[in-house]
């Protein structure tokens, strides 16, 4: 196999004077892999490489790729993220190497959001749900809370379900999803209900919340991590089934140490929920 090619001018730079930066502090040599990523990375290409090898949704895929043909800008986290995917992708499927720009693309921090919701604010939204969108929107906040997912993931597990092996428990359900490419995992969702089939996008769940005043489904999934450990289930098995997992985790011969005390240990979660969420939705009418 050929090793990646990468013209000569856009090799790892060498230290230059500062006065060859450029507005954001970049030495010319950057600022032209930069303009290179920008202009070599196909749309189409990189939106497939996105989704089926990445992991990366749909709706997030396209953000990534309309960044990667703006102007670099190390302030917008969108922006850094999309150069440093674009510059793995020109590596893997264009054989042009410029993954040495990557040390110099730094993901601004972003602050961190640790607001959880209450019980009440998660039943009037599922009450809300019930009543004006029962058939799309509410049987994702359903699959949201039941296990804690990331939207993207439990839209996934909806649009596959009838595709997916399901083991079943009693009084729930075990669903293997195997996401195990790109940054986010996940390996199992936990149900008590089996949802019917049904393909809904990520910005119209997440636009109708936000029109509505409605929980945001990230903070579901904070109040499902949070309810889960109130209900003494143990922090590595909590981890376990709401996906944050490393690459070691999917490896480590203790997985199946924590597949068996998932399975025991989610009927405490999914009990509390019966009693104190679902049964106060279910009897609003």
């Amino acid at each position: 196999t050929d090793s990646p090619s990468t013209p000569a001018d856009l090799k790892s730079p060498t230290p230059l004077p500062s006065k060859s930066a450029d507005e954001h502090g970049f030495h010319s040599n950057v600022a032209s892999a930069l303009a290179f990523i920008s202009g070599k990375t196909d749309e189409k290409k990189f939106l497939k490489w996105l989704i089926s090898e990445r992991g990366v949704s749909e709706d997030t895929a396209l953000d990534y790729a309309r960044y990667v043909k703006k102007p670099f800008n190390p302030k917008v986290r969108h922006s850094v993220v999309a150069y440093r995917l674009a510059a793995r992708f020109l590596a893997e499927k264009e054989n042009t190497d410029l993954t040495w720009v990557l040390k110099h693309l730094k993901i601004p921090k972003s602050g961190i959001d640790r607001k959880v919701p209450s019980e009440h604010e998660v039943v009037e939204t599922l009450r809300f749900l019930r009543k004006e969108r029962p058939y799309d929107i509410y049987p994702v906040y359903l699959v949201l809370l039941e296990t804690g997912l990331r939207l993207r993931h439990a839209l996934l597990l909806l649009r596959s379900i009838d595709k997916l092996h399901v083991v079943r428990f009693s009084g729930f359900y075990r669903i293997d999803l195997n996401i195990v490419h790109g940054e986010k995992k996940a390996l199992h969702a936990y149900l008590i209900h089996l949802p019917p089939k049904i393909s809904c996008a990520e910005n119209t769940v997440s636009n109708y919340a936000a029109k509505n005043k409605l929980v945001n489904p990230k903070y579901i999934r904070k109040f499902v991590i949070t309810k889960m450990h109130e209900c003494d289930i143990d922090d590595s098995i909590v981890k376990f089934i709401s996906g944050h997992l490393s690459e070691a985790d999917i490896h480590d011969t203790r997985y199946y140490e924590r597949l068996a005390k998932a399975n025991k240990q989610y009927r405490k979660y999914a009990e509390w929920l019966k009693q104190n969420i679902l049964t106060k939705v279910a009897s609003y009418d």
